[in-house]
């Protein structure tokens, strides 16, 4: 579903197969502080080379499943983008129940951001803006295995947070440029 509030974003159920969802779920993760933050980072490249502490079979075959799926994403959102991708990125991340992240814009780098709601069942979803001050809040509520997607803009101002009861693990899933000078 294609929702234009604040601006345009992308909201898919259900984004992960039951298996990699649950292993995305269980993966061992340095453990946070109340309001910290860990991450496991993973990157597959165009190339096929892989940088990861996840098993290296699983990654090639998550590829195969979501690689050409979030490309096409990305070509309905922007489809100028999609000739400037150097790699997928895979991060799961482990936010204590106190953390916030303050609003921000992504980088430059990332053409397609797609954040997956893994554990608990409930938290705090993504708070999108329609500036940098926080006005125009729009929350996209948490649902595990629910994404969020969007093609970073200059006004896709957006933050994340815990809900001071449990931590809060997604799935960060990019696709990335070289980074841009």
């Amino acid at each position: 579903m294609i929702v234009n509030t604040p601006w345009k974003h992308e909201i898919i159920d259900d984004f992960l197969d039951l298996d990699d969802f649950e292993m995305l779920s269980k993966i061992d993760i340095d453990n946070t502080s109340e309001d910290g933050n860990a991450i496991s980072k993973n990157k597959i490249y165009i190339d096929g080379s892989i940088l990861s502490s996840l098993p290296i079979e699983w990654l090639q075959d998550f590829k195969t499943k979501y690689f050409d799926r979030t490309v096409e994403i990305l070509r309905q959102h922007a489809p100028e983008k999609v000739d400037s991708i150097s790699y997928m990125e895979l991060n799961v991340v482990e936010s204590g129940p106190n953390f916030q992240f303050p609003i921000h814009p992504d980088s430059k780098d990332k053409l397609l951001s797609c954040v997956i709601y893994l554990q608990p069942e409930n938290n705090n979803g993504t708070v999108l803006y329609t500036s940098e001050d926080g006005a125009g809040e729009h929350m996209a509520e948490w649902k595990q295995n629910r994404c969020v997607i969007f093609s970073r803009q200059d006004n896709t101002w957006h933050s994340y947070g815990g809900n001071g009861i449990s931590p809060r693990r997604t799935l960060v899933l990019n696709l990335r440029s070289e980074r841009r000078k």
